[in-house]
């Protein structure tokens, strides 16, 4: 028992020791401990302080928007340029050239996976780097797949923290030939083949966004840098102007006392008997 009451009397002497120490490291800090120069540089710099940081998160949130964009869009063109290439493939069966086409936009920079369809569901070719991160899920594969079928074979998009990924239907283009009447409308249009679907790392974003914010970070602290020598060099005028009115005070007070010193020895016969006749005055009515 003295031994378990003794170590947290330690801890607690530890933690008040380090609370005394950092509370006398940011004593200086406080504002009724400042002095005048100190005072006067703090309310020159806050509000450039103010503005750096709404300015830096601003930046920092808007290139971090911009990146996301610019990836979204690199994923569509990728799964665009793949639904278009395996539209021979899927129609041909040529498995070879499916397994390349794959292949060659896994080559891409960023791309974790490369995946092909077919129309009724079954993954005719795929291709996925392990080092760039985690394939996708299964189950958002499959929402991805039903989002675009419900959406008239439309493009879908699905984004995680670690990625970015795009599905692209594969259809094959059907020209409308008027020699052929017997051919309905319904089978002129495009034919679906399958689905393409490009997967994006989001690495990439996150190493230019932490370059772009450490050069805001080095530009605002050039910029607080050089508006804490211009607030130093203020708030000393200020000080010195100060300083020189203080020390004038007892000239002044002196040169006052040496001016107002004749006249007060000329009023000095008259004091007395005014004195006299107040006294005489309170005299007479304390009698009454």
């Amino acid at each position: 028992r003295g031994q378990g009451a003794a170590a947290p009397a330690s801890t607690r002497k530890q933690r008040m020791t380090r609370g005394h120490i950092a509370a006398r490291m940011l004593r200086p800090l406080a504002w009724h401990h400042m002095d005048l120069r100190g005072r006067l540089m703090w309310l020159a710099m806050l509000p450039v302080l103010i503005f750096a940081t709404v300015w830096g998160v601003y930046v920092v949130r808007q290139r971090a928007a911009d990146l996301e964009a610019q990836l979204q869009q690199r994923a569509q063109l990728l799964a665009r340029q793949l639904a278009v290439a395996a539209d021979y493939g899927i129609f041909s069966f040529n498995q070879a050239a499916l397994d390349n086409i794959a292949q060659g936009v896994l080559r891409e920079s960023s791309v974790i996976s490369a995946t092909i369809i077919g129309a009724g569901g079954r993954v005719l070719a795929t291709r996925h780097a392990q080092e760039q991160g985690a394939a996708i899920p299964p189950g958002t594969l499959q929402s991805m797949l039903e989002a675009s079928r419900r959406n008239g074979s439309a493009g879908v998009s699905e984004q995680d923290v670690n990625w970015v990924a795009h599905l692209e239907p594969v259809s094959t283009p059907l020209l409308a030939v008027e020699d052929l009447p017997e051919v309905s409308p319904s089978q002129r249009s495009n034919t679906l083949q399958g689905y393409a679907i490009v997967q994006v790392s989001t690495r990439s974003i996150q190493t230019q966004l932490l370059e772009f914010g450490l050069s805001v970070m080095a530009l605002l602290a050039g910029v607080l840098f050089s508006g804490w020598i211009m607030a130093r060099r203020i708030s000393n005028n200020i000080d010195q102007r100060i300083q020189a009115v203080v020390q004038a005070a007892p000239e002044v007070a002196q040169q006052f006392a040496l001016l107002f010193d004749p006249l007060r020895r000329m009023l000095q016969p008259v004091r007395q008997p005014v004195e006299l006749l107040l006294f005489l005055r309170q005299h007479t009515r304390g009698k009454a």
